[in-house]
């Protein structure tokens, strides 16, 4: 049979997290817009972007 098997990588990710106590923060940047970060779809060359995340 063609059965096609998918795994949900994001909803399994934020599924755990969530069990282990985890918040969920939503941010609403666009980095488009906000000149404090680098965008490449409003620059259209190449830069560097760091992200830290604090558990």
């Amino acid at each position: 049979s063609d059965q096609l098997h998918c795994l949900d990588l994001r909803g399994a990710a934020i599924a755990q997290l969530a069990e282990l106590g985890v918040a969920v923060v939503s941010i609403d940047i666009c980095t488009a817009h906000n000149s404090n970060f680098f965008s490449y779809r409003r620059e259209a060359k190449t830069g560097r972007q760091a992200g830290v995340i604090v558990l």
